[in-house]
């Protein structure tokens, strides 16, 4: 049997103090501003897209 030292002690655990919260790094927010603008673009790529083939179905 394992000595009292050794044994779990549920719920007498000591608590990890946590770190404070991390910013981002500025690379994250450009990236997601990239990201956000590139699908715009497809967006409006594709409404032209559709008015173009809308018309020659005319």
């Amino acid at each position: 049997m394992s000595s009292p030292s050794e044994r779990p002690r549920y719920g007498f655990e000591k608590i990890a103090i946590a770190e404070p919260v991390k910013e981002e790094p500025p690379e994250i927010d450009q990236l997601a501003l990239l990201l956000h603008q590139v699908t715009l673009l497809f967006q409006r790529d594709y409404i032209m897209l559709v008015i173009f083939l809308r018309a020659l179905a005319r």
